[in-house]
Formats: C-alpha cells, structure tokens, sequence
C-alpha cells in the first residue's frame, strides 16, 4: 500500500526538513 500517502509522508518530511533549516537560519 504505497501511493498517494507515501508521497504525502515524503513531502512532510521535507516540508519539516525545510522548516527546521529556516528556524536554525532565523535563529
């Protein structure tokens, strides 16, 4: 069962990737 949800975990975790690089940026 790997489909749309799969994509929608990998894009999460970019998505939290990218934030966590702005904040240590911002910080």
């Amino acid at each position: 069962m790997h489909g749309p949800i799969s994509l929608d975990v990998r894009e999460r975790q970019l998505l939290l990737d990218q934030e966590a690089v702005v904040l240590r940026e911002a910080a």
